[in-house]
């Protein structure tokens, strides 16, 4: 709609669109396409500027982005295991089902320290870990641990810790 985009270019200032098109081969191509009235300097209309670019590639890499976020948050959020990221002795990730298991919500975990919720006799192993790992020291990846849920009781677990790069950070992927 050549004629409609013109009118929007020039009662605007400037069109902008993305879309698919065909060339003249037939082939189909995502172009990005920006049309610009041009002005004399007496502000009169003495044409546009049309700039059509292919921008194929990148869509299809940001579907492909997509279809991968989409995965993550189905593996990760529909999960029968909790999955905390620990980073600076705080949670800064939980999926729903390790907020359940905790006893609370993800909102009330987030930015807690994950000692507050360290059985007391196991906590100065447990510190003594973290430290290492956040290091990148050797320590065992799969241990047992008694931790303290939201109401007090305790939990029992067998947990897979790894170092992880979470924001740029070393953090804990538990």
């Amino acid at each position: 709609e050549p004629d409609r985009h013109l009118k929007i270019a020039l009662a605007e200032g400037r069109f902008e669109d993305e879309g698919w098109r065909v060339r003249k081969d037939g082939s189909r191509f995502f172009a990005r396409i920006v049309i610009t009235p041009l002005k004399d300097e007496n502000d009169k209309l003495i044409g546009f500027t049309k700039i059509t670019q292919d921008i194929t590639d990148r869509k299809q890499t940001e579907e492909k982005l997509r279809e991968s976020e989409e995965k993550y948050r189905t593996l990760v959020e529909k999960a029968s295991d909790g999955i905390c990221i620990i980073q600076d002795g705080k949670l800064v990730y939980l999926n729903n089902r390790a907020a359940k298991i905790w006893g609370g919500t993800v909102e009330e975990l987030i930015g807690k320290s994950f000692t507050d919720y360290v059985s007391p006799n196991e906590l100065p192993k447990m510190i003594k870990r973290y430290k290492k790992r956040i290091k990148g020291e050797r320590v065992p990846e799969r241990y047992e641990l008694t931790l303290k849920r939201i109401d007090g009781r305790k939990l029992y677990l067998e947990v897979n810790g790894n170092r992880v790069t979470y924001k740029g950070k070393p953090a804990v992927l538990a």
